[in-house]
């Protein structure tokens, strides 16, 4: 039976189908993709890093969330000298302002996603799984345009410490499109991980370096915070209309909410499609007026809301589709990193508590010890009990508006994956309806401002999928961000 991948680099999709071509799996290929993004996506994974993952396991026809996302520290430091500080990053049209240092960071779930889902799925040992991942550390990565892109975006953060200047930066200034990254010790620490299993992270000598430099430096995290952390495996939240079943993460996943409430607006009450998206964004964190709405379109659904901050910036995601039918949707995120390195690992720590914006009451007001909320939603959508479309995407607030126009694109419009993917979006954001390549499409009434793009963009999202219908497979990676795909035998 043929297979399929869509990744966010050519060498994520060339090690799960090295993978699969080996006997492997399609969870086994993502373990070992997902290793790989260490090197080859550096600006979007790390072991510092957390993410979700919705599958389908064919052969007892189940379908899982593994929940490995940020947890908050336990306690909030009082020290003074906190490593917390602002810093700017000047895109293409805005600067923008986050903060990092090690206080900016979540406890990361990266290495504990890896052994839940080998511990339920794998087949093959994840010392194995990791080979390809320790050969691409040791031989180098050249980067790509989009990576070489998002680095030079990051460059102040990377720049802040040594082990980020040693990677990332050649004679003073940061790496361009060809030229190539190593992380010698992240092959070690591959290696080390893969034999030892996750405890040395969580109980062992990582963790305590980790917890070691936040005390010198007034951070928060402690030892409890890391041996307490756990992957959450969970059934997904379906979102059922007509022949077609959607398997999205749910809590913590807040774009679960957002996909769900954008897509049962234009499938059930038949709103046009920018006034459903205006709907949305406007509401999405009034959580009385979401859950009363989705209640009434899914009144089979018992909804469980949380809100926490929202985080979900420098994310990238993948899809599988193996040769017995069992898929995997995986995005992974570490924000914009927090320029820390965790000691001896080349491994950067995320900074999900340093987008200050989504903290009305101020930069420390965040809950402690909860799951934060993200904006990825790793999606499986069943036709009849059919296994229609793995997808996923990139790009924070716009991840389930992506995936949702796609979704609408296949299925109303008939088009291919690639058209579905290509095609121009809409997204509102701030009391703009922003239009990309200058797409046409009813206008709601209202006062807002209208953002007409004159070509195609990654703020669009970078949705990576694969489709099977009628028996046949398509596989498209979103140019936008110079994803890579295929459909091999």
């Amino acid at each position: 039976m043929p297979f399929a991948i869509s990744a966010g680099h050519e060498l994520t999709r060339d090690t799960a189908k090295l993978i699969i071509d080996n006997g492997g799996n399609a969870f086994d290929a993502a373990i070992a993709a997902y290793a790989v993004m260490f090197i080859a996506e550096p600006a979007m994974a790390s072991a510092g890093a957390s993410g979700f993952a919705t599958t389908y396991f064919k052969e007892k026809n189940e379908r899982k969330v593994f929940d490995f996302f940020s947890q908050t520290p336990i306690r909030k430091s009082k020290r003074d000298d906190i490593d917390y500080y602002p810093i700017h990053i000047q895109f293409v049209d805005a600067s923008e302002e986050f903060h990092v240092g090690l206080a900016s960071s979540t406890v990361p779930g990266a290495i504990a996603g890896i052994y839940a889902l080998h511990d339920r799925y794998g087949t093959i040992p994840i010392a194995e799984l990791f080979q390809p991942a320790i050969s691409h550390c040791k031989a180098g990565v050249p980067l790509d345009d989009f990576q070489a892109y998002d680095l030079k975006l990051l460059q102040d953060i990377l720049k802040s410490s040594p082990v980020g200047q040693d990677i990332f930066f050649k004679d003073d200034r940061i790496k361009v499109c060809g030229e190539n990254i190593q992380m010698h010790k992240a092959a070690d620490f591959l290696d080390f991980i893969g034999n030892e299993g996750p405890r040395p992270f969580y109980y062992g000598e990582i963790a305590t370096s980790i917890c070691r430099d936040a005390n010198e430096r007034g951070a928060h995290f402690t030892r409890e915070d890391f041996e307490s952390y756990k992957v959450h495996v969970h059934d997904p939240l379906m979102l059922d209309i007509d022949k077609y079943h959607i398997a999205v993460p749910g809590t913590p996943s807040i774009g679960s909410y957002g996909l769900a409430l954008y897509w049962g607006l234009c499938e059930r009450e038949h709103w046009d499609d920018a006034g459903a998206l205006k709907y949305t964004a406007e509401n999405i964190r009034n959580k009385a007026k979401v859950i009363t709405q989705l209640r009434k379109l899914y009144p089979h659904i018992d909804f469980d809301l949380h809100l926490e901050q929202v985080s979900s910036k420098g994310t990238s995601h993948f899809s599988i589709l193996d040769k017995d039918g069992n898929a995997i949707s995986l995005t992974t995120s570490i924000g914009e990193g927090c320029g820390y390195f965790i000691p001896h690992t080349d491994m950067h720590m995320n900074n999900m508590l340093g987008e200050t914006y989504l903290l009305p009451g101020g930069a420390h007001s965040w809950t402690t010890n909860v799951r934060l909320n993200s904006m990825m939603t790793p999606t499986l959508a069943f036709k009849d009990q059919d296994l229609f479309l793995i997808s996923g995407s990139g790009g924070a607030s716009r991840i389930p508006v992506a995936i949702k126009q796609v979704l609408s694109n296949l299925i109303h419009e008939n088009m291919s994956l690639k058209e579905s993917t290509e095609s121009p979006r809409i997204h509102f954001q701030e009391n703009t309806l922003h239009l990309e390549d200058n797409r046409d499409c009813y206008i709601p009434k209202g006062n807002f401002e209208i953002k007409r793009w004159s070509g195609k963009s990654l703020y669009f999202g970078g949705v990576n999928s694969v489709l099977s219908r009628d028996g046949h497979l398509e596989a498209w990676a979103d140019q936008r961000r110079l994803g890579s795909s295929g459909v091999y035998e």
